[in-house]
C-alpha cells in the first residue's frame, strides 16, 4: 500500500501478469477497499488461504486434481488424455485454434511444453 499511497492512488485498477497477477490478487484480498478492479493475466496461486472465500477450496482442489490427472496421463504416454485434462484445467485458453496449436506444440516438443513450462509435469 505504500506505493499506492506515495502515488496518491485511492482505488486503482491493478493489472498483473503471471507473478504480478498473484501479487495483484493478494493485494485486493488484503485491502479490498483500496482496489477498484483487477485485470489478471495468467495468475498463479499465491499461497493465500482461499478456504476463507466461498468456493475457493473447491476450485483449488479441482485444479490440483486435473493437474495430477494430466501428469499421470503424460507419464503413462497418453498424450491426448493429458491434453484433455489440461484443456479442462486451463479452460477457454485452450479452445479452438489455440487447442490445435497446443496439440502441435506438444507433439513437436512435449518435454518443453509439458515439462519445463508447466513446472508440474515430470518428463519421461
Amino acid at each position: 500500500m505504500a506505493l499506492l499511497d506515495h502515488l496518491a492512488l485511492e482505488r486503482p485498477v491493478i493489472v498483473g501478469p503471471s507473478v504480478g497477477g498473484k501479487i495483484a490478487l493478494d493485494t485486493a484480498l488484503a485491502f479490498p477497499t483500496r482496489v477498484s478492479a483487477l485485470l489478471l493475466v495468467a495468475p498463479g496461486y499465491s499461497g493465500m488461504d482461499y478456504d476463507q472465500f466461498p468456493g475457493g477450496k473447491a476450485v483449488f482442489e479441482r485444479d490440483e486434481t486435473l493437474s495430477k490427472a494430466a501428469s499421470d496421463a503424460w507419464s503413462a504416454g497418453k498424450l491426448e488424455e493429458a491434453i484433455e485434462h489440461l484443456r479442462q484445467l486451463w479452460g477457454s485458453a485452450l479452445a479452438g485454434s489455440s487447442l490445435d496449436l497446443f496439440r502441435l506444440m506438444v507433439r513437436d516438443n512435449p518435454e518443453e511444453v509439458l515439462g519445463e513450462r508447466s513446472g508440474r509435469f515430470e518428463t519421461r
